[in-house]
């Protein structure tokens, strides 16, 4: 059973409900691993972080795999899959070199700023208009970054071009699965992952 089966039985009202608790739940897990990164510290190549992430990410899928008797390997974009797979990749190896070089509150406070740039991908690459108060809201969210940032302080180091590069990586990633997840199961793009 995949996930679109089992959230198509929950009534409408509830599926909203259910998407915030899913992010908050995204939130926390990559803040969470984010603590892990840190904790291993600077001798632990970012290479093999990347690896044991991916490893524990596929051991997590393979029961949903399992239950999916929709699930097939084959996928109708094989180009924006390997794209929308890049960027992730390249989001998540910036983000464990940004908790590296920075604080770790610092690097995550940055690397949350992607649901800000999402709609401003989606504006420029989809031409699909935003509300003026989204907008708004961007804007806010952007100049509380630079005010983190204290541009008098130095604060713009690597660690934190890492953090924000990492956040505008998984923004495109972002709106990638979202195009493909009208043509595929999303245990197939987990899976590619």
């Amino acid at each position: 059973m995949g996930l679109s089966n089992i959230t198509q039985k929950i009534p409408s009202r509830n599926q909203k409900l259910l998407g915030v608790l899913f992010a908050i739940a995204a939130a926390f897990s990559v803040s969470l691993m984010g603590l892990f990164v840190k904790s291993i510290g600077p001798n632990l190549p970012t290479s093999v972080e990347l690896f044991a992430r991916f490893l524990v990410s596929m051991l997590l899928l393979w029961p949903m795999i399992y239950l999916d008797k929709q699930f097939t390997f084959v996928v109708a974009e094989p180009t924006r899959l390997v794209v929308r797979s890049f960027l992730g990749l390249l989001a998540m190896g910036l983000y464990f070199a940004a908790i590296k070089s920075i604080p770790l509150t610092l690097a995550i406070l940055l690397s949350n700023i992607t649901p800000a740039i999402v709609p401003i991908f989606v504006y420029f690459m989809l031409g699909l208009r935003t509300r003026k108060s989204v907008w708004a809201c961007i804007f806010v969210s952007l100049l509380g970054i630079v005010i983190v940032l204290n541009p008098e302080q130095n604060a713009w180091s690597m660690g934190a071009v890492y953090a924000m590069l990492s956040s505008c990586m998984a923004a495109m990633s972002i709106l990638q699965m979202r195009l493909l997840t009208k043509t595929h199961r999303e245990t197939t793009l987990l899976f590619y992952y």
